[in-house]
């Protein structure tokens, strides 16, 4: 089903997470590209139907904890039909939903090395199953998406659970690594008309530039996708008419999605992956074959037009990513060759996965920073990076797991406009001392990496 990439171990390189239907694996980069699974000697044990999933330090302990998603329980034995009595895919409404799983990664506690170095003493990563004791057994979900991050900006890391046909689950942290469901709460369990929506593909990030983070949420046919601004940290309304998606987006049946600034205007763009559940449309493509044509579905790409609003590309002449016709599903973002815009791959059923370049007329500069903990040896998941260029103020989070299914480019990417240089970044880091680290200015189009240590600290950090 899915996967999420990070360094469990803290040796230097990275680690995969794979989510099944059925039994779930982790393996272990063993320094040179060849991987063990180290499932059973983690003491992961996810026999559910896994979904999303996604490497987070929810302690603050250094050491990358594991979010899984499980979705229904599924009999394989069941048959659907549609409406004209054809056998179909089955739907979620009709089954059991499941809970998800949370895991603490205690490899630290359970070596006698130093706290930084149990994977050299030989013992590999070790986890521990705190669903229940973090509270998030409380709840049953038929979850497909998921955000690990901060929502409320108190320094403790928060989930976000996208639910199929249910209403999502919001876990806010607490102290002592304790959690409740607040969806309902902070306004995004439900649409704006209280109806539970087939919640998918999700991404947060700042879309109007205002300073708080905004949610974004795929859904089925017939369903618009959901765009919720943040009204304050934390605390979400659904905007979705308003932003331009309440008509574009209800042909499609939307799955993986990525907020990106394809055009360097420094405003973010969204590119959604779209293919039917249920039979629609036929369409005479011969990308698809016979049988998945009643699915088959174009992708989409938003323009941003600078105040959080969005315009369909096809609009304005479409591009490949949007013409091509086929049943898509997980869409992964990242500079793939290295010359500073962001790409796209999109994976298929029954179908090749697809490699789009991004050739978008550019209309200003950009820049692309990696953050890395040393003492550590990897790159600081959860990390917030605060641009800063004249007046523009740009927030991102380096965070690998959002979309759908799937672990993107870690590389934080910024376009950033007509400005001529950057003046400063801002990193905080995510630990439990609340560390705010500025690195000086300086020139534009290039990537760059942020060391923790070597900038100027100013806020936490040691005493």
């Amino acid at each position: 089903m899915g996967c999420a990439v990070g360094d469990v171990d803290n040796d230097g390189d990275v680690d995969v997470y794979i989510t099944r239907y059925g039994e779930d694996s982790l393996f272990i980069n063993q320094d040179g590209g060849q991987f063990l699974d180290a499932t059973a000697a983690s003491g992961i044990s996810n026999l559910q139907w896994g979904t999303a999933a996604s490497f987070f330090d929810y302690d603050r302990d250094g050491w990358l904890d594991l979010f899984v998603v499980n979705y229904v329980d599924y009999f394989p034995g069941s048959i659907c039909e549609d409406g004209a009595g054809r056998r179909d895919f089955c739907g979620p409404e009709s089954l059991t939903g499941t809970t998800s799983k949370l895991y603490h990664n205690v490899s630290a506690s359970s070596s006698s090395a130093s706290p930084l170095s149990a994977s050299r003493a030989g013992e590999g990563p070790k986890f521990e199953d705190v669903t229940v004791a973090s509270g998030i057994a409380r709840r049953v979900g038929k979850g497909l998406g998921v955000i690990c991050r901060d929502f409320d900006m108190d320094g403790r890391q928060d989930i976000l659970v996208a639910n199929d046909g249910a209403e999502n689950f919001l876990w806010i942290q607490h102290d002592n690594s304790a959690f409740s469901n607040e969806a309902l709460l902070r306004g995004v369990a439900l649409n704006r008309i209280g109806e539970a929506e087939a919640n998918m593909g999700v991404v947060a990030d700042d879309f109007d530039r205002d300073g708080f983070s905004d949610l974004f949420i795929t859904h089925l046919r017939e369903e618009s996708d959901t765009l919720f601004r943040g009204t304050q940290f934390g605390q979400f309304a659904d905007q979705t008419v308003a932003s331009g998606f309440g008509v574009t987006s209800l042909p499609f049946t939307s799955f993986g999605v990525a907020a990106v600034d394809f055009d360097h205007d420094a405003d973010l763009d969204l590119a959604i992956c779209n293919g039917g559940v249920k039979r629609g449309l036929r369409t005479n493509s011969s990308d698809v074959d016979d049988f998945w044509r009643d699915y088959a579905q174009r992708n989409e790409i938003y323009l941003n037009n600078g105040r959080g609003n969005f315009v369909s590309e096809d609009g304005l002449g479409g591009s490949d990513f949007s013409r091509r016709v086929e049943v898509s599903r997980a869409l992964l973002s990242g500079d793939m060759d290295n010359d500073g815009d962001v790409d796209l791959l999109v994976t298929n059923c029954s179908g090749p996965a697809r490699l789009y370049r991004n050739d978008f007329p550019k209309l200003g500069n950009w820049l692309t920073i990696t953050a890395q903990d040393p003492a550590l040896k990897r790159i600081a998941l959860g990390a917030q990076i605060q641009l800063i260029a004249g007046k523009l103020v740009i927030n991102r989070e380096i965070n690998p797991s959002t979309g759908y299914l799937g672990s993107n480019d870690p590389r934080v990417h910024f376009g950033l406009g007509n400005a001529p240089r950057y003046d400063a970044i801002r990193v905080y880091w995510p630990s439990g001392n609340g560390e705010i680290e500025e690195f000086p200015g300086g020139q534009l189009n290039q990537q760059i990496t942020l060391v923790r240590g070597t900038g100027r600290i100013l806020a936490g950090g040691s005493p």
